[in-house]
């Protein structure tokens, strides 16, 4: 897993040259925005530790399999103290299996992707416009119902932003 700094704070950690996650530098360690693929978590947590901090939350941006698929191992090995944050409509996504009904007012589009499910349950929920250390939550639903950015309001990085097809 190659790590690129991005900002002063923020860390790009890539795998197979396009599945990223980013460590994000906070007073009292690192936020993780998402968990790249299954299989990345020794990798992650090598980066943070050669970044010299720990790994104090996961944020989760959306359920695809390319942002969760770490989550479980990373959370079995980081312990229970670690906050695992994501919104209310990515919920029914992260079961197993996903439900991918859609809510009144969703594009009639079907939800794509793979959306594989894990095992974990966020201990916190976020919504629009809360602040989450640094980081300001944008709900940004275009690519996947529920899909979330994240602001940082130290020098203006926005994290999470996925391009849908046209």
């Amino acid at each position: 897993m190659r790590s690129t700094p991005v900002t002063a704070n923020g860390h790009q950690l890539t795998r197979l040259r396009f599945v990223n996650c980013y460590l994000v530098h906070e007073t009292d360690g690192f936020t993780l925005i998402d968990a790249n693929l299954s299989g990345s978590a020794d990798d992650i947590l090598a980066a943070a530790r050669a970044l010299g901090a720990p790994i104090r939350r996961i944020l989760l941006t959306h359920a695809h399999v390319d942002h969760v698929g770490s989550v479980d191992a990373l959370l079995a090995r980081l312990g229970p103290e670690i906050e695992f944050t994501s919104n209310a409509r990515t919920l029914p996504l992260l079961q197993k299996p996903p439900d991918k009904s859609l809510l009144p007012g969703e594009s009639n589009e079907p939800i794509r992707g793979s959306l594989p499910g894990i095992d974990a349950r966020p201990t916190r929920l976020l919504t629009e416009g809360e602040r989450y250390g640094s980081l300001l939550c944008i709900e940004t639903p275009g690519h996947i119902p529920g899909h979330l950015a994240f602001l940082d309001e130290r020098d203006g990085t926005l994290y999470g932003v996925t391009l849908s097809p046209a």
